[in-house]
């Protein structure tokens, strides 16, 4: 056979292979990406519940969820979860995790939200005291402690005594948002706090004999803050030892008081005598006085220590002045 008539034979035959196998290739990638995905069983809440709920298998049920998005930690049968305690809010078709439950073993009600190694402690508060009622379950603040001084009352001292502490209850509620069709209650007298066991003896202690605030902190914000307290020594100006300090403002500095000028007093006002003023000259009175059928006219200057007559005269007597004609 002439070479000439099967090369470009082959070379076509190769070529169509080649092509035919890259289109098979791109037609399975297509059918792979619109095939539904895999679905696999996972144990979900029937219907809301709320933390320290001991968990029975009215409670639960099966829902699916995409294998690939599938976690770790779930649950396929609703058995494995009898006699659990949840320690988060659920809600109705979430999927129960590991991390939402109680170790097992542990008992209901708010003794399950409480950790290895903490405590819960309640406290009593106001409305000016705990926040206007406006903390909820989930929030975290610090405890401000106000130690009133018998002896010297410059000693009185506030000063923070627990920071960063969850609140885990207000009243009895141990969710943050109230649940559907719930109407507005009285505010909450008390507020449940997480803590160490020597924060909650320092609460104690602070409970019996000073007064309590709480302090709502940001969210996101832990920092702890390394503070002495402050006494009301220096809020007067003056540490105890007598020396003077600044305390630093939201207002900014105080600015200088700039000290009023003295008032004068205005010079006391002299006895008018009996007669006709002279008002031309204001550094100047002159009275006219009428003895019988005498005229006299005398000058009162405001810088002369004597009055002066016309007549050169600086003085004159009370009973010339006040003398009649017989």
């Amino acid at each position: 056979m002439n070479p000439k008539t099967w090369v470009p034979l082959a070379v076509a035959i190769v070529l169509g292979l080649m092509a035919a196998m890259v289109a098979r290739k791109s037609l399975m990638r297509s059918r792979a990406a619109t095939a539904p995905p895999k679905n696999c069983s996972v144990v979900v809440a029937k219907a809301p519940l709320a933390p320290g709920e001991r968990l029975i298998t009215d409670d639960l049920t099966l829902g699916t969820i995409a294998a690939p998005a599938a976690p770790p930690d779930m649950f396929t049968r609703p058995s494995e979860l009898e006699g659990r305690v949840t320690i988060v809010p659920l809600v109705a078709g979430q999927p129960v995790l590991q991390s939402f439950l109680a170790p097992s073993g542990s008992g209901s009600g708010l003794q399950a939200l409480v950790p290895s190694g903490m405590r819960a402690i309640t406290l009593d508060v106001s409305e000016s005291s705990g926040v206007a009622g406006l903390l909820i379950p989930g929030c975290h603040v610090d405890v401000v402690t106000t130690a009133v001084s018998q002896e010297n009352s410059d000693k009185t001292v506030s000063r923070t005594i627990v920071q960063n502490a969850p609140v885990v209850a207000v009243g009895q509620r141990l969710v943050g948002a109230k649940p559907d069709g719930e109407k507005d209650t009285a505010l909450s007298r008390t507020v449940t706090l997480l803590v160490v066991p020597r924060d909650a003896e320092a609460l104690e202690l602070a409970v019996a004999a000073a007064r309590l605030r709480l302090v709502l902190r940001g969210s996101g914000d832990t920092a702890e803050t390394d503070d002495d307290g402050v006494l009301l020594a220096e809020l007067r100006g003056k540490a105890p030892g007598g020396f003077s300090i600044n305390i630093p403002s939201v207002f900014g500095a105080p600015q200088p008081v700039t000290p009023l000028p003295p008032v004068t007093p205005p010079p006391a006002s002299q006895p008018a005598l009996a007669g006709k003023a002279d008002q031309d000259d204001t550094s100047k009175r002159t009275v006219t006085l009428i003895l019988g059928k005498e005229e006299r006219r005398i000058t009162f200057r405001d810088d002369d220590a004597k009055p002066q007559t016309d007549d050169g005269s600086t003085e004159v007597s009370d009973n010339e002045a006040t003398k009649t004609p017989q």
